[in-house]
């Protein structure tokens, strides 16, 4: 399980940091009051919560206001990745659906769904996402780390064949 921590870190290492889809929505003065500056305010709690090593409060949070935000990307995106920093990860894997069904071309959150995927055991379904990454031609850094990483995938698929095959011909 460590491993499988470290790997994360370190496939992430060089991607845009959480924060990247909050740039530049600061609320502008006057618009206090306004459903705009309410949804900014919300998301930028959720951020500070995120960086404080508190996603359990930034998804309640980011949850609260979700009917109201629903069809919105980016917070759909916060609410996914607090959702899978505080292991709610069917959750996290449903708001990135959610937000890939309102625009597939976004591979940050692709591969935060991998990663989802990936710590849910569907090792399936977070290799295509992550090949789906690779085909939006990523920094060479990120390439790297998401080939080592399924190749961690493919590695444990083995192990676990090799084990059940031992149970198997140790039954008989």
């Amino acid at each position: 399980m460590r491993y499988r921590v470290l790997l994360f870190c370190i496939l992430f290492l060089g991607f845009m940091p959480t924060h990247a889809f909050a740039e530049g929505t600061q609320v502008e003065d006057g618009q206090e009051g306004t459903p705009e500056a309410s949804a900014a305010e919300v998301k930028q709690q959720a951020l500070q919560l995120l960086e404080a090593q508190k996603p359990g409060e930034a998804y309640e949070l980011l949850r609260e206001n979700l009917a109201t935000n629903e069809q919105e990307v980016e917070y759909l995106f916060l609410t996914g990745m607090a959702a899978l920093d505080s292991t709610r990860l069917r959750e996290a894997i449903g708001h990135f659906e959610d937000a890939l069904e309102i625009d597939p071309n976004l591979p940050r959150v692709r591969l935060e769904l991998a990663r989802a995927y990936s710590a849910a055991g569907k090792n399936r379904s977070a290799k295509a996402e992550f090949r789906k990454v690779l085909e939006t031609n990523p920094p060479p850094q990120v390439r790297d780390n998401i080939e080592r990483f399924m190749a961690v995938l493919d590695s444990q698929k083995s192990w676990i064949c090799t084990c059940q095959q031992g149970i198997c011909l140790t039954a008989m």
